[in-house]
């Protein structure tokens, strides 16, 4: 009789192991929402247990972008590089844990990434580089996120969604200039110019005005008089004409991480399926979705000490992408999600028929834990990197060499101010292009 309860015993084993979830991610998200970012590193620490297995990849993405905001960029890069070859180790385990997982679920599966997320390391280990004045580090940042992206186009074909990285290619561009690379610098310019205008079309964002100055002050430094008036024809004369030499510009650069990105939740849907008896049942199927946060910031403004006022633009809507590059797997989810679905209730459903036995107490138990099972399981696989912000906005300014401590003001999106203004403090060297992050979680 013993036997015959080991099948019910091992799904719920199999259940208890394939649902454990992530609380830890709720702790560190207060602890980034008071900006408590040394706090929310701690916690990781402590809750480590929760990073083992499956969801190793998710220890180095939180730890990398928790670092990051801790000031400890060369730390921060170091996580995000174990997280990059951990991301290439786990491509090589997929077809086994997928067999497993059709009796468990997604959650059971060694944690890879979402496509966006991929990218994401690379572009989150290219601001460390800015923030270290490692120009060189930057630019190969962001020939790995031109690679990965070429993969994703090629995985996805025409259909890609998530094909173009702009945020990365205006800050391979900042870098070149920052090296005078100016041809170079120019090329990447126009690239993310041509990935502004998939942002338009995709996401619904305006082209930032920053790019416009940028391709006229860089084909008139090149002398590429044709290409200027060509810009200079679509641009309007709304921007000042540039100087036809470079000159010798101390400038800042302010990174904004506004907000939190959205996090996945799940969605379930009826199927309705047959069983091996040819008898209709409704399967519960369980699909993840990324659910919409609103931003914090319209825009960020700083004080110049001539007296005008800068402001920030939006530059990457992460949380956009987020969003529809997980749309985009959705048909390839459905499918798994209804086969994995089906696959657990003629599972269960043999189960019970091979254990049934004149023992109804026993034939209940077995029941029980199998629709236990059954439905308890069918789980999406909710986790994610939630240390990442909803948005990048980029500030750049020329200012003179010397110390600076300017006011900031966050503007929220209904146009208020907030209250409690911050000051900026730093140290400009002549011809320095300083990049700095604001992070605003809340």
């Amino acid at each position: 009789m013993r036997l015959r309860f080991f099948p019910a015993i091992l799904l719920l084993f199999l259940f208890l192991n394939g649902c454990a979830g992530m609380q830890v991610a709720k702790k560190i998200e207060r602890s980034m929402v008071a900006g408590d970012y040394a706090g929310a590193l701690a916690a990781i620490e402590k809750d480590k247990k929760q990073y083992a297995g499956v969801n190793s990849l998710l220890y180095y993405f939180d730890r990398g972008a928790l670092l990051q905001r801790t000031g400890e960029y060369t730390a921060s890069s170091a996580d995000l590089e174990e997280g990059e070859l951990l991301i290439e180790k786990l491509y090589g385990t997929s077809v086994s844990e997928a067999a497993a997982s059709m009796l468990v679920n997604d959650m059971s599966m060694s944690y890879t990434g979402e496509d966006f997320e991929q990218v994401m390391v690379h572009i989150i280990k290219e601001l460390n580089y800015l923030y270290n004045h490692d120009l060189q580090g930057a630019m190969v940042e962001a020939r790995k996120v031109n690679t990965r992206l070429v993969q994703l186009a090629d995985k996805y074909g025409k259909e890609a969604v998530y094909r173009q990285d702009a945020f990365a290619r205006y800050l391979a561009a900042f870098a070149r200039e920052a090296e005078k690379d100016y041809n170079g610098a120019y090329i990447d310019y126009k690239k993310a110019y041509k990935a502004f205008k998939w942002y338009g079309k995709h996401y619904g964002m305006p082209m930032p005005p920053i790019i416009k100055k940028d391709l006229l002050r860089l084909s008139r430094w090149i002398g590429f008089d044709k290409e200027y008036r060509r810009w200079r024809k679509a641009f309007g004369d709304d921007i000042p004409e540039p100087s036809r030499r470079p000159r010798k510009r101390s400038e800042l650069l302010l990174v904004v991480y506004d907000g939190m990105v959205p996090v996945k939740h799940t969605r379930y849907v009826a199927a309705p399926i047959k069983d091996p008896d040819g008898n209709p049942y409704t399967l519960k199927v369980a699909f993840p979705l990324f659910k919409p946060r609103p931003p914090v910031l319209s825009r960020v403004r700083l004080g110049l000490p001539d007296g005008q006022v800068a402001a920030s633009q939006l530059m990457e809507p992460l949380a956009a992408i987020a969003i529809q590059n997980l749309e985009q797997r959705i048909g390839l989810i459905t499918v798994k999600a209804i086969a994995r679905a089906t696959a657990k209730y003629i599972a269960a459903y043999q189960v019970r028929k091979a254990t049934r036995s004149k023992n109804t107490g026993a034939n209940l138990l077995i029941g029980l834990a199998t629709n236990i099972y059954t439905f308890a399981t069918e789980q999406a696989d909710t986790r994610s990197w939630r240390t990442l912000p909803n948005r990048f906005h980029l500030l750049r300014v020329c200012l003179p060499a010397g110390q600076h401590d300017l006011e900031l003001r966050l503007v929220s999106l209904t146009g208020r101010v907030r209250s409690g203004g911050r000051s900026l403090k730093f140290d400009l060297k002549p011809g320095e292009k300083k990049v700095m992050p604001l992070y605003v979680p809340r």
